[in-house]
Protein backbone atom coordinates (compact mmCIF):
# COMPACT_ATOMS: atom_id res chain seq x y z
CA UNK A 1 0.00 0.00 0.00
CA UNK A 2 1.15 3.39 -0.77
CA UNK A 3 2.17 5.41 1.96
CA UNK A 4 -0.57 8.64 2.91
CA UNK A 5 2.03 11.23 2.79
CA UNK A 6 3.02 9.94 -0.88
CA UNK A 7 -0.64 9.52 -2.39
CA UNK A 8 -1.04 13.50 -0.52
CA UNK A 9 2.04 14.76 -2.75
CA UNK A 10 1.13 14.09 -6.01
CA UNK A 11 -2.32 16.70 -5.92
CA UNK A 12 0.51 18.92 -3.80
CA UNK A 13 3.09 18.97 -6.73
CA UNK A 14 0.79 19.64 -9.19
CA UNK A 15 -1.47 23.06 -7.06
CA UNK A 16 2.46 23.70 -4.64
CA UNK A 17 3.99 26.12 -6.77
CA UNK A 18 1.86 29.70 -8.15
CA UNK A 19 2.32 30.85 -11.62
CA UNK A 20 5.44 32.75 -9.98
CA UNK A 21 7.49 30.23 -9.19
CA UNK A 22 9.86 28.23 -12.03
CA UNK A 23 8.94 24.39 -12.28
CA UNK A 24 12.51 23.56 -13.09
CA UNK A 25 13.72 25.18 -10.32
CA UNK A 26 11.02 23.09 -8.30
CA UNK A 27 12.59 20.25 -9.73
CA UNK A 28 15.95 20.49 -8.84
CA UNK A 29 15.31 21.40 -5.08
CA UNK A 30 13.55 17.65 -5.30
CA UNK A 31 16.40 16.09 -6.94
CA UNK A 32 18.72 17.93 -4.18
CA UNK A 33 16.61 16.71 -1.38
CA UNK A 34 16.69 13.21 -2.80
CA UNK A 35 20.78 13.30 -2.98
CA UNK A 36 20.53 14.64 0.21
CA UNK A 37 18.06 12.16 1.85
CA UNK A 38 20.25 9.08 0.31
CA UNK A 39 23.91 10.46 1.78
CA UNK A 40 22.35 10.50 5.01
CA UNK A 41 20.83 7.58 5.29
CA UNK A 42 23.83 5.80 3.94
CA UNK A 43 25.96 7.49 7.04
CA UNK A 44 23.41 6.69 9.41
CA UNK A 45 23.69 3.16 8.16
CA UNK A 46 27.24 4.15 8.59
CA UNK A 47 26.85 3.99 12.13
CA UNK A 48 24.41 1.55 13.10
CA UNK A 49 26.31 -0.76 11.81
CA UNK A 50 29.79 -0.29 12.94
CA UNK A 51 31.08 -1.89 16.65
CA UNK A 52 32.86 1.15 17.08
CA UNK A 53 30.41 3.32 17.17
CA UNK A 54 28.29 1.65 19.92
CA UNK A 55 31.56 1.06 21.96
CA UNK A 56 32.32 4.62 21.41
CA UNK A 57 28.35 5.41 22.54
CA UNK A 58 28.14 3.10 25.41
CA UNK A 59 31.03 5.43 26.80
CA UNK A 60 30.23 8.43 26.15
CA UNK A 61 26.79 7.25 27.87
CA UNK A 62 28.66 6.72 30.98
CA UNK A 63 30.67 9.81 31.19
CA UNK A 64 27.38 11.53 31.30
CA UNK A 65 26.46 9.93 34.35
CA UNK A 66 23.15 7.02 32.88
CA UNK A 67 23.69 3.98 35.07
CA UNK A 68 22.12 0.87 33.41
CA UNK A 69 20.13 -0.29 36.07
CA UNK A 70 16.78 -1.86 36.09
CA UNK A 71 15.25 -1.11 32.90
CA UNK A 72 15.37 2.69 33.27
CA UNK A 73 16.91 2.28 29.37
CA UNK A 74 14.54 -0.38 28.19
CA UNK A 75 12.58 1.71 25.76
CA UNK A 76 16.22 2.94 24.49
CA UNK A 77 17.69 -0.51 23.76
CA UNK A 78 14.37 -1.37 21.82
CA UNK A 79 14.96 1.78 20.51
CA UNK A 80 18.27 1.31 19.19
CA UNK A 81 17.72 -2.55 18.26
CA UNK A 82 15.30 -1.39 15.65
CA UNK A 83 18.07 1.45 14.29
CA UNK A 84 20.60 -1.98 14.29
CA UNK A 85 17.94 -4.47 12.67
CA UNK A 86 15.04 -2.93 10.76
CA UNK A 87 15.67 -2.66 7.11
CA UNK A 88 16.38 1.19 6.27
CA UNK A 89 13.69 3.24 4.31
CA UNK A 90 10.60 0.75 5.52
CA UNK A 91 7.59 3.00 5.97
CA UNK A 92 4.77 2.05 7.86
CA UNK A 93 0.64 3.88 7.68
CA UNK A 94 -0.35 3.58 11.42
CA UNK A 95 -4.50 3.60 12.07
CA UNK A 96 -3.98 7.27 13.21
CA UNK A 97 -2.59 8.30 9.97
CA UNK A 98 1.32 8.67 10.97
CA UNK A 99 3.79 7.69 8.61
CA UNK A 100 6.87 6.34 9.99
CA UNK A 101 10.39 4.95 9.61
CA UNK A 102 10.44 1.08 11.13
CA UNK A 103 13.97 1.57 12.10
CA UNK A 104 13.25 4.80 13.43
CA UNK A 105 10.37 3.95 16.25
CA UNK A 106 10.62 4.30 19.19
CA UNK A 107 8.55 1.90 21.37
CA UNK A 108 5.91 2.50 24.07
CA UNK A 109 5.32 6.15 23.89
CA UNK A 110 1.43 6.55 23.55
CA UNK A 111 0.44 4.84 26.18
CA UNK A 112 -0.73 8.25 27.99
CA UNK A 113 -0.45 10.19 24.78
CA UNK A 114 -3.28 11.04 22.08
CA UNK A 115 -1.46 11.51 18.87
CA UNK A 116 -3.11 14.34 17.08
CA UNK A 117 -1.11 16.50 13.91
CA UNK A 118 -1.33 19.44 16.39
CA UNK A 119 -1.08 18.30 20.23
CA UNK A 120 -2.34 21.14 22.89
CA UNK A 121 0.79 24.03 23.62
CA UNK A 122 -0.18 23.74 26.97
CA UNK A 123 0.77 20.09 27.32
CA UNK A 124 4.04 20.38 25.19
CA UNK A 125 7.16 22.16 27.59
CA UNK A 126 9.18 24.75 26.80
CA UNK A 127 6.26 26.01 24.56
CA UNK A 128 5.28 29.51 26.68
CA UNK A 129 9.54 30.23 26.78
CA UNK A 130 9.59 29.69 22.81
CA UNK A 131 6.57 32.01 22.35
CA UNK A 132 7.99 34.59 24.87
CA UNK A 133 11.49 34.58 22.54
CA UNK A 134 9.53 35.93 19.61
CA UNK A 135 10.00 39.73 20.00
CA UNK A 136 13.76 39.08 20.34
CA UNK A 137 13.95 36.86 18.05
CA UNK A 138 12.52 38.45 15.08
CA UNK A 139 14.77 41.42 16.12
CA UNK A 140 17.87 39.53 16.18
CA UNK A 141 16.72 37.93 12.40
CA UNK A 142 16.15 41.54 10.99
CA UNK A 143 19.73 42.79 12.47
CA UNK A 144 21.15 39.15 11.03
CA UNK A 145 19.59 39.38 7.42
CA UNK A 146 21.69 42.21 6.66
CA UNK A 147 24.74 40.12 7.00
CA UNK A 148 23.82 36.56 6.15
CA UNK A 149 21.40 37.05 2.99
CA UNK A 150 19.31 33.92 2.03
CA UNK A 151 20.40 31.60 -0.92
CA UNK A 152 19.22 32.26 -4.52
CA UNK A 153 16.08 29.62 -4.59
CA UNK A 154 16.36 29.98 -8.58
CA UNK A 155 20.28 29.60 -9.37
CA UNK A 156 23.06 28.03 -8.26
CA UNK A 157 23.74 27.40 -4.33
CA UNK A 158 24.60 30.89 -3.85
CA UNK A 159 23.32 33.63 -1.82
CA UNK A 160 21.06 35.81 -3.32
CA UNK A 161 21.76 39.35 -4.53
CA UNK A 162 20.79 42.52 -3.02
CA UNK A 163 17.98 42.38 -0.36
CA UNK A 164 15.70 44.86 1.24
CA UNK A 165 15.56 44.69 5.14
CA UNK A 166 13.52 47.21 5.71
CA UNK A 167 15.94 50.10 6.43
CA UNK A 168 15.42 51.79 2.96
CA UNK A 169 18.28 50.47 1.09
CA UNK A 170 19.49 47.60 -0.37
CA UNK A 171 22.01 45.39 1.04
CA UNK A 172 24.89 44.20 -0.92
CA UNK A 173 25.35 40.06 -1.44
CA UNK A 174 27.25 37.64 0.69
CA UNK A 175 28.98 34.94 -0.89
CA UNK A 176 29.34 33.09 2.28
CA UNK A 177 25.78 32.37 3.96
CA UNK A 178 24.58 30.38 6.28
CA UNK A 179 21.17 29.76 5.48
CA UNK A 180 20.44 26.29 3.74
CA UNK A 181 18.07 25.18 0.97
CA UNK A 182 16.18 22.06 2.01
CA UNK A 183 13.08 20.01 1.91
CA UNK A 184 11.14 22.02 -0.91
CA UNK A 185 11.55 25.00 -3.36
CA UNK A 186 11.25 28.41 -1.33
CA UNK A 187 12.38 26.63 2.04
CA UNK A 188 15.71 27.67 3.65
CA UNK A 189 16.93 27.36 7.48
CA UNK A 190 19.00 28.94 9.59
CA UNK A 191 20.42 26.90 12.29
CA UNK A 192 20.94 29.48 15.43
CA UNK A 193 24.23 27.64 16.29
CA UNK A 194 25.33 29.04 13.14
CA UNK A 195 25.05 32.88 13.51
CA UNK A 196 25.44 32.53 17.43
CA UNK A 197 26.53 36.08 17.91
CA UNK A 198 23.43 37.46 16.19
CA UNK A 199 21.03 35.24 18.07
CA UNK A 200 22.70 35.69 21.32
CA UNK A 201 19.77 36.69 23.09
CA UNK A 202 17.27 34.11 21.58
CA UNK A 203 19.82 31.17 22.70
CA UNK A 204 20.52 32.35 26.28
CA UNK A 205 17.04 32.21 26.81
CA UNK A 206 16.64 28.84 25.61
CA UNK A 207 18.94 27.51 27.78
CA UNK A 208 18.25 29.49 31.02
CA UNK A 209 14.47 28.22 30.59
CA UNK A 210 15.96 24.88 30.03
CA UNK A 211 13.78 24.15 26.76
CA UNK A 212 13.88 20.67 25.72
CA UNK A 213 15.61 21.14 22.36
CA UNK A 214 15.77 18.36 20.79
CA UNK A 215 18.92 17.26 18.47
CA UNK A 216 20.45 20.52 16.76
CA UNK A 217 17.17 21.18 14.69
CA UNK A 218 16.88 24.58 16.57
CA UNK A 219 17.14 27.62 14.19
CA UNK A 220 14.54 30.11 11.45
CA UNK A 221 12.83 28.97 8.77
CA UNK A 222 12.09 30.51 5.90
CA UNK A 223 8.94 30.23 3.26
CA UNK A 224 9.12 32.02 0.25
CA UNK A 225 6.06 34.62 -0.59
CA UNK A 226 3.40 32.79 -2.50
CA UNK A 227 4.57 29.23 -2.00
CA UNK A 228 3.06 25.78 -0.74
CA UNK A 229 5.40 22.80 0.54
CA UNK A 230 5.03 19.49 -0.14
CA UNK A 231 3.27 17.35 1.94
CA UNK A 232 5.66 15.13 3.78
CA UNK A 233 6.11 13.12 7.16
CA UNK A 234 9.37 13.65 9.06
CA UNK A 235 8.88 9.79 10.14
CA UNK A 236 9.84 9.89 13.69
CA UNK A 237 7.73 9.35 16.77
CA UNK A 238 9.88 10.62 19.71
CA UNK A 239 10.06 14.28 18.20
CA UNK A 240 7.37 17.33 17.62
CA UNK A 241 8.22 20.25 16.19
CA UNK A 242 7.47 23.77 17.33
CA UNK A 243 6.70 26.85 14.80
CA UNK A 244 6.97 30.53 16.45
CA UNK A 245 5.95 33.05 14.29
CA UNK A 246 8.88 36.21 13.81
CA UNK A 247 7.51 37.33 10.39
CA UNK A 248 4.41 37.05 8.51
CA UNK A 249 2.77 39.16 5.46
CA UNK A 250 -0.39 39.79 6.73
CA UNK A 251 -3.34 38.01 8.63
CA UNK A 252 -4.51 34.61 7.61
CA UNK A 253 -1.90 34.19 5.12
CA UNK A 254 -0.13 31.38 6.52
CA UNK A 255 -0.24 28.26 8.09
CA UNK A 256 0.22 24.71 8.89
CA UNK A 257 -1.67 21.86 7.34
CA UNK A 258 -1.66 18.42 8.83
CA UNK A 259 -3.50 15.26 7.85
CA UNK A 260 -4.87 12.09 10.04
CA UNK A 261 -7.36 9.52 9.71
CA UNK A 262 -10.50 10.56 11.29
CA UNK A 263 -11.73 7.36 11.99
CA UNK A 264 -8.78 5.48 12.53
CA UNK A 265 -8.99 3.22 9.53
CA UNK A 266 -6.60 3.71 6.31
CA UNK A 267 -8.88 4.25 3.57
CA UNK A 268 -8.16 7.50 2.04
CA UNK A 269 -11.57 8.65 1.91
CA UNK A 270 -11.55 9.58 5.73
CA UNK A 271 -8.35 11.90 5.21
CA UNK A 272 -8.96 14.41 8.05
CA UNK A 273 -7.27 17.45 7.21
CA UNK A 274 -6.26 20.34 10.21
CA UNK A 275 -5.31 24.16 9.91
CA UNK A 276 -3.85 26.04 12.45
CA UNK A 277 -3.10 29.75 11.02
CA UNK A 278 0.31 31.20 11.83
CA UNK A 279 0.63 34.28 13.89
CA UNK A 280 3.19 36.25 15.19
CA UNK A 281 4.37 35.35 18.73
CA UNK A 282 1.77 32.22 18.82
CA UNK A 283 3.73 29.23 18.91
CA UNK A 284 2.14 26.19 17.08
CA UNK A 285 2.98 22.76 18.28
CA UNK A 286 3.27 20.17 15.04
CA UNK A 287 3.33 16.29 15.67
CA UNK A 288 5.63 15.89 12.52
CA UNK A 289 5.28 12.05 12.49
CA UNK A 290 1.34 12.56 10.26
CA UNK A 291 1.45 13.93 6.69
CA UNK A 292 2.01 17.78 6.86
CA UNK A 293 2.75 20.91 4.70
CA UNK A 294 2.96 24.68 5.02
CA UNK A 295 1.69 27.48 2.66
CA UNK A 296 2.59 30.89 2.56
CA UNK A 297 -0.33 32.91 0.14
CA UNK A 298 1.14 36.57 1.12
CA UNK A 299 3.38 38.62 -1.07
CA UNK A 300 6.51 38.60 1.22
CA UNK A 301 8.49 35.97 2.81
CA UNK A 302 7.36 34.31 6.07
CA UNK A 303 9.94 33.85 9.01
CA UNK A 304 9.77 31.56 12.16
CA UNK A 305 11.62 30.18 14.63
CA UNK A 306 11.72 26.39 14.77
CA UNK A 307 12.52 24.18 17.24
CA UNK A 308 12.33 20.13 18.06
CA UNK A 309 11.58 19.43 21.33
CA UNK A 310 11.57 15.73 22.81
CA UNK A 311 8.63 14.21 22.67
CA UNK A 312 7.15 14.61 26.81
CA UNK A 313 6.97 11.11 27.45
CA UNK A 314 10.42 10.37 27.19
CA UNK A 315 12.13 10.41 30.89
CA UNK A 316 15.02 13.33 31.42
CA UNK A 317 17.12 9.88 31.35
CA UNK A 318 16.24 8.76 27.83
CA UNK A 319 16.51 11.68 26.31
CA UNK A 320 20.21 12.25 27.27
CA UNK A 321 20.12 9.04 26.13
CA UNK A 322 18.96 10.22 22.69
CA UNK A 323 20.66 13.62 23.09
CA UNK A 324 24.36 11.62 23.25
CA UNK A 325 23.57 8.86 20.34
CA UNK A 326 22.76 11.41 17.82
CA UNK A 327 26.20 13.53 19.44
CA UNK A 328 27.99 10.65 18.53
CA UNK A 329 26.42 9.84 15.33
CA UNK A 330 27.40 13.87 14.21
CA UNK A 331 31.25 13.26 15.27
CA UNK A 332 31.16 9.96 13.37
CA UNK A 333 29.32 11.56 10.40
CA UNK A 334 32.96 14.04 10.50
CA UNK A 335 35.69 11.54 11.19
CA UNK A 336 34.79 8.83 9.18
CA UNK A 337 32.86 10.61 6.40
CA UNK A 338 34.25 14.09 6.34
CA UNK A 339 30.43 15.16 6.54
CA UNK A 340 29.42 18.46 8.37
CA UNK A 341 26.54 17.42 9.91
CA UNK A 342 23.11 19.45 9.55
CA UNK A 343 23.25 22.86 11.77
CA UNK A 344 26.90 22.86 12.43
CA UNK A 345 28.46 25.92 10.58
CA UNK A 346 31.40 26.08 8.40
CA UNK A 347 33.40 28.61 10.07
CA UNK A 348 32.30 26.83 13.92
CA UNK A 349 33.23 23.73 12.64
CA UNK A 350 36.59 24.48 11.71
CA UNK A 351 37.29 26.69 14.65
CA UNK A 352 36.18 23.48 16.44
CA UNK A 353 38.73 21.40 14.68
CA UNK A 354 41.27 23.69 15.42
CA UNK A 355 41.01 23.58 19.04
CA UNK A 356 39.95 20.43 19.20
CA UNK A 357 36.51 20.76 21.02
CA UNK A 358 35.02 18.29 18.18
CA UNK A 359 36.51 15.38 20.31
CA UNK A 360 34.31 16.16 22.84
CA UNK A 361 30.91 14.97 22.66
CA UNK A 362 28.91 18.00 24.34
CA UNK A 363 30.23 20.07 21.29
CA UNK A 364 27.81 18.00 19.65
CA UNK A 365 24.81 18.39 21.95
CA UNK A 366 24.67 22.23 21.86
CA UNK A 367 22.22 24.95 20.33
CA UNK A 368 25.84 26.77 20.57
CA UNK A 369 29.41 26.28 21.70
CA UNK A 370 29.42 29.32 23.82
CA UNK A 371 30.20 26.62 27.18
CA UNK A 372 34.00 25.97 27.73
CA UNK A 373 34.50 22.27 26.61
CA UNK A 374 37.22 19.75 26.93
CA UNK A 375 39.50 19.01 24.03
CA UNK A 376 39.77 15.04 24.70
CA UNK A 377 37.13 12.43 25.55
CA UNK A 378 37.88 8.76 26.41
CA UNK A 379 37.70 6.05 23.76
CA UNK A 380 36.54 2.33 24.42
CA UNK A 381 39.78 1.22 25.53
CA UNK A 382 40.45 3.69 27.87
CA UNK A 383 42.85 6.16 26.46
CA UNK A 384 42.37 9.30 25.07
CA UNK A 385 42.15 10.20 21.54
CA UNK A 386 43.76 13.43 20.26
CA UNK A 387 43.25 15.66 17.55
CA UNK A 388 45.81 16.23 15.35
CA UNK A 389 45.28 19.04 12.81
CA UNK A 390 46.66 19.99 9.97
CA UNK A 391 46.21 22.48 6.75
CA UNK A 392 44.02 19.45 5.04
CA UNK A 393 43.58 16.70 7.98
CA UNK A 394 41.80 15.63 10.75
CA UNK A 395 43.73 12.75 12.07
CA UNK A 396 42.04 10.49 15.02
CA UNK A 397 43.88 7.03 15.33
CA UNK A 398 43.35 4.76 13.19
CA UNK A 399 39.66 5.68 11.35
CA UNK A 400 37.02 2.52 11.24
CA UNK A 401 35.13 1.53 7.99
CA UNK A 402 31.39 0.79 9.20
CA UNK A 403 31.95 -3.05 9.87
CA UNK A 404 34.40 -1.73 12.36
CA UNK A 405 37.46 -2.69 10.80
CA UNK A 406 40.13 -0.56 9.13
CA UNK A 407 39.03 2.13 7.00
CA UNK A 408 41.50 3.52 4.69
CA UNK A 409 42.59 7.24 4.32
CA UNK A 410 41.93 9.73 6.70
CA UNK A 411 38.65 12.12 7.00
CA UNK A 412 39.07 15.73 5.92
CA UNK A 413 39.21 18.62 8.14
CA UNK A 414 36.77 21.07 7.18
CA UNK A 415 37.62 23.53 5.54
CA UNK A 416 36.10 25.89 2.39
CA UNK A 417 36.74 23.26 0.15
CA UNK A 418 36.78 19.99 2.09
CA UNK A 419 34.11 19.13 3.62
CA UNK A 420 30.48 18.11 2.86
CA UNK A 421 27.42 18.81 4.56
CA UNK A 422 25.06 16.47 5.35
CA UNK A 423 20.88 17.64 5.41
CA UNK A 424 17.64 15.47 5.94
CA UNK A 425 15.09 18.68 6.65
CA UNK A 426 11.81 17.76 5.32
CA UNK A 427 12.20 14.20 5.76
CA UNK A 428 13.36 13.17 8.91
CA UNK A 429 16.37 15.52 10.77
CA UNK A 430 16.95 12.81 12.75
Amino acid sequence: MMPLYAVLMLPAMARGFSASNRVPAAAVALDRNVAQQDKAFAVDQAAWTSSRFWLDFENELKAAGVARHGDVLARFDSFTHNLKTEKPGDIIALPSGQELHKQYIYPDLDTDWLRTPFPAVNTVPGTSTLASCAAIARDELLAALAKAPLRNDDGPDSATGNIDTGSGRNEPQQNDTPWNRAAWYGWQFLPLRAEQQAFHGTIARLKAEQVPLGHRFVGVARQRANCRGTVHSDHRNYMLSTLTPLVVPGANTCGVMGYSQSDGSRGNNNLHPETKVLGVGETVVLDNSFPHEVYNHGDSDRFVLMAEVWHPSLTPVEQLALETLFACRDRFALFEFAERPWGVGQKELMAAIESGKVEDINFWKQVSDNNPSATTTMVPDGSRREVVTSVDRVEVGTPQAPNGGPKKGKPKKSGSKGTKTSSKRGFGAR
